[in-house]
């Protein structure tokens, strides 16, 4: 059915298997320095990772405004765990300042990605093969997003990049229960119940960030 004063907004973010596609190529520029400038930025713009971080920068711009604009918003990818949780932690990340907060942003990620469900072990390629269909770093992609928010506006923040650069390197690091399982089954999961959260760790110390 439809619904009065209601607008659909379809936001061009790509798939996963065009993200994962886009990394490898974007990966392997990092042993081609050989290639002269030209050839290496081509090849840059050929893997066209940030372009796939300019699109969903732009969704999280447009959420963020018409949300402060006093319209409510309804986000929704194929699954609802990925695209959208990269659009609505973005947003939030916007327009609330508390989740620029060291604290804020380990409340962010349980709230929108461990507790929607994102599954880190299959889009990481953690304890399942990377070469697997559904691998795709959708986790790693907000990181990166975040980190060129982080660069536009670096006092807006509490923390800096050597506390994204911590997550990323536990992200596969395989310490940590946050990443080993979706949220929806933590409870019983025996790898999530014998590690420790990554918010224990990452949140000291303060000057570190």
């Amino acid at each position: 059915g439809c619904y009065n004063n209601t607008v659909i907004k379809f936001l061009g973010i790509a798939n996963i298997h065009n993200i994962r596609d886009s990394l490898q190529k974007y990966s392997l520029l990092h042993r081609q320095a050989h290639l002269k400038d030209h050839a290496w930025f081509a090849q840059l713009d050929i893997s066209q990772w940030f372009t796939h971080l300019s699109s969903v920068l732009r969704a999280a711009m447009e959420v963020t405004q018409d949300v402060s604009s006093g319209h409510s918003v309804l986000i929704h990818c194929s699954d609802g765990w990925d695209r959208t949780a990269q659009v609505t932690s973005l947003a939030l990340l916007l327009l609330d300042p508390f989740y620029r907060t060291l604290r804020g942003f380990e409340m962010l990620i349980e709230k929108e990605w461990l507790s929607m469900g994102h599954q880190f072990t299959k889009r990481c390629g953690v304890l399942t093969p990377m070469n697997d269909h559904e691998y795709c770093p959708i986790f790693y992609q907000w990181l990166d997003c975040v980190y060129q928010l982080l660069q536009q506006a670096p006092t807006a923040f509490e923390f800096n990049e050597e506390f994204l650069l911590q997550i990323v390197e536990n992200l596969w690091s395989c310490r940590f229960g946050t990443f080993l399982c979706k949220q929806r089954t933590r409870a019983g999961h025996t790898p999530c119940s014998r590690t420790v959260i990554i918010a224990l760790v990452i949140s000291q110390p303060l000057s570190a960030f």
